[in-house]
């Protein structure tokens, strides 16, 4: 089953002087790793300390100074604009305003945020490995078909082509048959006309042994070769074959078309991608999930929705305040 990759990690220590075990806890309030040794040391030194397992810590906000009072750290979120502040930023112009920790929303967020990157990894992507599985073996398996179709289709051309062939020998065998029944009978009357002139050829010797000298002056044949009547000459009809036209595409369309029917791999949706053109971009914010702060290289800041879309804008501010 696919999963989460795992990623080696160094074994996590507890943050208590001299201590160094494992740590199964963590402290959301000063962002310490504690081992289970020192957690009720840790609770009775720092009343009010929220302590949890490791894995459901809250992260520490990353420190992030203020472009407006550059000593300060940005650690408010205001709730009513929707942005985050430094505490004399908040102090000057969002008193009247219910505020939130920004470690708070920031942990939230990133919740939020690896919440759907797990479900991306145990849904989305076996999902869309099993997609291109199921359509690699359905191809396959389609393929297979064509070529049984195909194999019939010739096994079905390959015996009409056998019926032909078996058909025409028949009819040359009865052509044969009739022809060598013809010269069976032309061969009978020869064989008859030859017994003939063998007889009358023996009778007229038999005369010619005994006939007188004297006779033999007036002895004539009563046949010459010109008065011969020789036997029949034709010769016997054969049939004719005359090859027919092999067309590729006639017979390819006895054996059927092949296709391809075009179509469109499922989508993949793009989770999130902005892009901001502006030169001297130096400083970006989240101010909440939809909107964000950027700065500029006239130290102007400006709020942008998802889209790039500009929301707010503040001018430079220059100079120092008494708060």
């Amino acid at each position: 089953m696919d999963q989460v990759p795992d990623t080696a990690q160094h074994v996590i220590e507890c943050d208590t002087e001299s201590c160094g075990k494992f740590s199964e806890f963590y402290c959301n309030t000063c962002h310490q790793r504690i081992c289970d040794q020192c957690k009720q040391r840790h609770l009775e030194q720092n009343k009010g300390h929220e302590i949890v397992r490791y894995h459901k810590r809250k992260r520490k906000l990353p420190s992030e100074k203020c472009m407006i009072h550059p000593t300060q750290d940005i650690d408010i979120f205001c709730k009513v604009c929707e942005d985050p502040l430094c505490s004399t930023c908040f102090a000057l112009f969002h008193s009247d305003h219910d505020k939130s920790d920004l470690e708070t929303i920031y942990n939230d967020i990133l919740q939020q945020c690896q919440k759907e990157i797990a479900e991306i990894w145990k849904t989305v992507i076996p999902k869309a490995k099993n997609n291109l599985e199921s359509k690699r073996d359905n191809v396959t398996k389609e393929i297979a078909k064509i070529r049984v179709s195909m194999k019939k289709r010739a096994d079905e051309v390959k015996k009409v082509v056998d019926s032909i062939l078996t058909d025409n020998n028949k009819k040359l065998d009865e052509i044969e048959n009739s022809i060598l029944d013809e010269i069976l009978e032309h061969q009978r009357e020869t064989e008859g006309y030859i017994n003939y002139l063998e007889k009358m050829i023996a009778d007229y010797e038999s005369k010619m042994s005994s006939i007188k000298h004297t006779e033999l002056m007036k002895f004539n044949l009563d046949i010459s070769l010109s008065t011969l009547k020789m036997p029949s000459k034709s010769e016997p009809k054969l049939p004719i074959f005359t090859l027919g036209t092999l067309n590729k595409e006639e017979i390819a369309k006895q054996l059927g078309k092949i296709e391809l029917e075009i179509f469109k791999l499922s989508s993949i949706t793009k989770v999130s991608e902005k892009t901001i053109q502006r030169d001297g971009t130096s400083h970006l914010s989240l101010s909440s999930p939809n909107k964000f702060w950027a700065s500029d290289g006239f130290r102007n800041l400006i709020q942008y929705d998802m889209e790039g879309k500009i929301l707010h804008k503040d001018p430079p501010v220059f100079g120092t305040y008494e708060v």
